[in-house]
């Protein structure tokens, strides 16, 4: 049990971090189960009597059972942790990317969106700036969401702290930017 919970499989992707993770659930759960079998022993150890010359060997093998169950516990909630950070940030990979594609795609749309040779064409192109910025404005919650998913990581001392910061500083540029667009179009 000890080598399962030593295991350095964080997964590979979102799906297989969480399928870990439900694995994991189920040998904490396992583990949990030999509790009451210690505390038994434990108990039969208390009631042997001070004389009898098997006590100090059956002490010893009971601290020794405590000592090992006790680090087992430590190192299930240690990879527990580990799991979670691993999970998150294949959650924040794909929400990330998520919004950065979309970012860049009505970046290029907008690159689209320009003024027209012909008066008549005016009226076309207001209307699909029009259209662009309530869908702008609506998607904003998406950015928020990326940056308070990567800055809670950051406040659990997520081990790719450094990498979180880097990915929440290119998406806040990234609609900085497009933001910045859209005002000149206006």
């Amino acid at each position: 049990m000890e080598k399962i919970v030593e295991t350095e499989d964080l997964g590979k992707d979102e799906a297989t971090a969480q399928l870990l993770l439900k694995k994991h659930k189920a040998l904490e759960e396992e583990i949990s189960g030999y509790e009451p079998m210690i505390s038994g022993l434990k108990k039969q150890q208390d009631n042997l009597s001070s004389q009898d010359r098997l006590l100090a060997v059956t002490r010893e093998r009971q601290d020794a059972i405590e000592s090992k169950y006790s680090d087992i516990i430590q190192l299930a909630k240690q990879r527990r942790q580990l799991l979670v950070f691993a999970y998150s940030m294949f959650l924040l990979y794909r929400e990330a990317g998520g919004v950065k594609s979309w970012i860049l795609e009505k970046e290029s749309l907008l690159a689209t969106i320009t003024a027209p040779e012909e008066y008549t064409d005016a009226d076309v192109v207001e209307r699909r700036f029009e259209s662009f910025l309530p869908e702008l404005e609506t998607y904003e919650y998406r950015i928020e969401e990326v940056t308070d998913l990567g800055q809670q990581l950051i406040g659990k001392s997520h081990p790719k702290s450094d990498e979180i910061e880097d990915i929440i500083r290119e998406i806040a540029e990234l609609w900085e930017t497009l933001n910045e667009h859209v005002k000149i179009r206006e």
